[in-house]
């Protein structure tokens, strides 16, 4: 039997797009507010910006900072498939499901300390690439991911 061999330039996959989106730290969402995740300021997010259900984001972010500091810090990355990016923003942010290994245990540690907690939210097109591109930020040292357990 033949052999054969599939290689793919990483450049052609814009890994250097997605990494530079989730190191800059601005255009995050914040959705805390006094001390307390408010889960309407998701849902009103999504009500404008992703009105169909096959175009939403399935790459995301956690990050936390200071109040009085410009500068978010990103804390975690996580892929889901779009249809389930609202749940899957719930069980990390305001009910955690413990069969997927939510973050709501760091994100409320982080606002009992007075941190603020924020998103960002990007899409992967074909959405089977998210897990790609999740593993590639797992890897990037700079990121510093501390809320990752399987860095």
């Amino acid at each position: 039997m033949k052999k054969v061999k599939l290689q793919i330039k990483e450049d052609l996959l814009d890994i250097d797009k997605v990494n530079s989106f989730f190191l800059d730290k601005t255009e995050v969402l914040k959705v805390s507010e006094s001390g307390k995740i408010n889960f309407d300021i998701i849902v009103d997010y999504f009500k404008s910006n992703y009105k169909r259900r096959d175009n939403r984001p399935n790459l995301y972010g956690l990050l936390t900072k200071e109040p009085n500091i410009k500068d978010w810090q990103l804390r975690y990355v996580g892929q889901t498939k779009a249809k389930d990016i609202r749940q899957r923003l719930r069980a990390h942010l305001f009910k955690r499901n413990n069969r997927t290994g939510a973050k709501l245990a760091s994100v409320n540690n982080a606002l009992e300390n007075g941190l603020e907690i924020g998103i960002k939210l990007m899409i992967i097109n074909p959405e089977e690439l998210r897990s790609y591109y999740e593993a590639k930020l797992l890897n990037l040292q700079e990121l510093n991911l501390d809320w990752n357990i399987h860095k």
